[in-house]
């Protein structure tokens, strides 16, 4: 776990927490080294909840009405903020910052910024950008598994067959690592994944439901965790006939500063052969990296 600035993080990432417009950017050379963030309640006890050294989430309602209050509670809006060790304020659904709370910002090198997200996604960036920022951890959507004794992730919207597919793989001897979210940690100059510890072990498969993965397979191909070193993305097609693929597309996809192949996969309705493209796929990755 490492320190980083403000200025890195929320500057790098507008996009990700629709940023609008930040005020008290003297104060972005703070640093922050905890995945801390809370959303502003109006219970009398929130204040003594309120964590040091957080990012502090305001909702519009909660906006407006210290908008409409009087500058005494202004005041002591602005005394909880300080006392507290804010860090920074991310105002929710607005594109603007309202002048009482820009002086205010600018005073006392306290940055905030305005999001256009709800409350609630933009509670949900932050601790993922932090955690990227910090932890150097990502979320992802979608199934591990190690083929061959390489770690694939193989991503793809709802629907495309990752669960399936990883089921088939582990049981034709490859392991099992994770299904539906995928947690993947930078170490060094190498990428690891696991599950999410809520899900660990559990398979979410549409026929019943979530089911533990020791029910399915035996305890040697479960792995807790596994080096990444492929990311295979399932494209679906509305082709009804699946076609022998020989060659896929391979790409690049940078992940927290590490290069990872990334190759396209389509996928057809009733397709019953993916386990095999993704076996053929980490042969060819295999070939490569013997030859280099």
């Amino acid at each position: 776990m490492s320190a980083v600035k403000l200025k890195d993080i929320f500057e790098d990432d507008e996009n990700a927490l629709g940023i609008t417009k930040i005020a008290g950017k003297s104060g972005l050379m703070r640093e922050i080294c905890h995945v801390r963030v809370q959303r502003c309640t109006e219970e009398a006890s929130f204040w003594e909840r309120l964590i040091p050294d957080s990012v502090l989430v305001v909702a519009p309602l909660y906006l407006s009405k210290l908008a409409c209050n009087t500058s005494k509670v202004h005041k002591k809006f602005f005394q909880h903020i300080i006392s507290s060790g804010v860090l920074c304020l991310a105002l929710s659904e607005t594109a603007l910052v309202p002048d009482c709370m820009q002086s205010f910002s600018e005073s006392y090198h306290i940055p905030m910024f305005a999001s256009l997200y709800d409350e609630f996604l933009l509670e949900s960036r932050l601790k993922g950008v932090l955690r990227e920022k910090i932890e150097n951890i990502i979320s992802l959507h979608g199934a591990l598994v190690n083929v061959f004794g390489h770690g694939i992730v193989i991503t793809g919207e709802s629907g495309s067959g990752k669960t399936e597919c990883a089921c088939k793989l582990t049981e034709r001897g490859h392991a099992w690592i994770a299904d539906d979210s995928v947690e993947v940690e930078r170490r060094g100059a190498l990428l690891y994944g696991r599950s999410n510890n809520l899900v660990k072990h559990l398979i979410d498969t549409k026929s019943i439901g979530l089911i533990d993965a020791k029910q399915l397979f035996c305890p040697s191909s479960i792995w807790d965790e596994t080096v990444v070193d492929l990311m295979i993305e399932f494209q679906k097609t509305c082709h009804t006939q699946e076609k022998a693929r020989t060659d896929h597309v391979k790409q690049i996809r940078h992940i927290m500063g590490v290069t990872l192949p990334c190759y396209g996969l389509p996928v057809f309705p009733r397709s019953t052969n993916t386990h095999i493209h993704v076996e053929n796929i980490t042969r060819t990755l295999i070939r490569e990296r013997g030859n280099s």
